[in-house]
């Protein structure tokens, strides 16, 4: 009884987590908290109900990543700063052990997606309140969401799109929940586009041309999506001219946002060719960027008093890593990222003559997408990213196995 009834405490906090995804970093935080306090106590006293995560590589793997960051620590310029930050990264995988030791069923499975929809639904509705009134922030008239910025809030566009849409084509969602997943998908393109993220915008071509080349039968209906995409980004542009601008401005490199990133990225380069093995410390890219490596023709400042004020990272997720890694962070970053593509692709070989819904493609294109748009932005640092990310990649873990599991254990 006491078991069934704490693996059912960390469903909720499954479901707590799924639903603050989108709209409150409060309920995430608690979710994870809590959550992470039942899988302690199944730890202690239930040890047999969790000893399939201690036996998987992920998790050893995982550790030996953070022991590394932390080792690397200890060579940074302030090194309990750097280690509280690597501590800070750890914790946000735990929504993705969560998920795997709680989501046992279809059933359970399909609840985690729903609320997950509903979090997306409504901060898409907070987006779309913005774009009808024009409400205008730091970053001008473009759409945030319940984001701090509106390249975040893409970010979450890009993951939450591929799963809005595995979802709205699985047999056991109702007639209704398609319709409403079909709604809130479509909704959530729109306001992908809304944010004019270009980063993003280009993050989502490739990564729909990537699920086109894995799945012969869907390339129809990819096509389709991305032509439908495309004529509704030169409509709207029409109508809101900032949209063409921001359209008119990827390739420009006279525009600021594109210079400020060449001068950062190469930054970042010669921080990684002057601290080329452990890097300069995790979290410190924005103290010693701005103090030393500023290009004198870069625009975008720091407060004189405030070296952190100005840009805290290089808007590149790799360079990030080889900057305050050095070389073993940098490739250890890597190897990490491949580590789990290549756990995912091993799953979705044994899966994809079953059907071309894949919980495994799905976490595919998610890792992808997020990581494809983090060659223009550090969407890596930011915390509801990261929480979110991780609940996508545990539900793309075991999804496949949970949905085949109709009665409730």
């Amino acid at each position: 009884m006491i078991i069934m009834a704490i693996h059912r405490y960390v469903y909720y906090m499954v479901l707590l987590i799924a639903l603050g995804s989108n709209i409150s970093p409060f309920l995430t935080l608690w979710g994870i908290i809590l959550g992470f306090l039942f899988l302690l106590y199944m730890g202690i006293y239930q040890k047999k109900n969790i000893s399939f995560i201690c036996k998987d590589t992920f998790l050893r793997i995982s550790i030996l990543y953070f022991i590394l960051w932390l080792i690397l620590s200890t060579q940074s310029i302030e090194p309990i700063r750097s280690m509280e930050s690597v501590c800070s990264t750890a914790y946000r995988l735990i929504p993705f052990f969560l998920v795997v030791v709680a989501i046992s069923n279809q059933k359970y499975l399909k609840m985690v997606f729903l609320l997950f929809s509903i979090s997306v639904l409504i901060t898409d509705i907070a987006a779309l309140y913005q774009l009808i009134t024009r409400a205008e922030s730091d970053w001008g008239i473009r759409v945030l969401g319940l984001s701090n910025s509106p390249t975040f809030f893409a970010t979450h566009m890009l993951m939450a799109i591929p799963v809005l849409w595995w979802c709205a084509n699985k047999k056991y969602f109702s007639n209704k929940e398609k319709i409403f997943l079909q709604i809130v998908l479509i909704l959530s393109v729109f306001m992908l586009i809304a944010s004019q993220t270009r980063g993003a915008w280009i993050s989502f071509f490739v990564t729909g041309i990537i699920y086109a080349a894995c799945c012969e039968n869907m390339r129809k209906k990819i096509l389709i999506g991305l032509t439908s995409v495309l004529i509704l980004i030169g409509g709207l542009s029409v109508i809101y001219p900032t949209l063409q601008y921001r359209l008119n401005s990827v390739t420009d490199m006279q525009f600021t946002s594109n210079s400020e990133r060449v001068l950062m990225w190469k930054a970042a380069i010669e921080i990684t060719k002057d601290y080329p093995l452990a890097g300069i410390g995790s979290d410190e890219f924005g103290y010693v960027y701005n103090t030393e490596y500023i290009s004198p023709l870069a625009k975008e400042r720091s407060q004189a008093n405030d070296p952190r004020s100005g840009h805290g990272h290089p808007h590149n997720n790799i360079l990030k890593r080889l900057s305050e890694g050095g070389i073993i962070g940098g490739s250890a970053f890597i190897l990490f990222n491949l580590y789990i593509l290549y756990r995912l692709i091993k799953q979705y070989r044994c899966r994809r003559s079953e059907n071309d819904y894949s919980f495994a493609l799905m976490g595919i294109l998610v890792l992808v997408a997020v990581h494809i748009e983090g060659l223009t932005d550090t969407n890596f640092t930011c915390v509801p990213i990261m929480r979110e990310f991780w609940l996508l990649m545990g539900l793309a873990w075991i999804g496949d196995n949970a949905e085949m599991i109709k009665r409730v254990d």
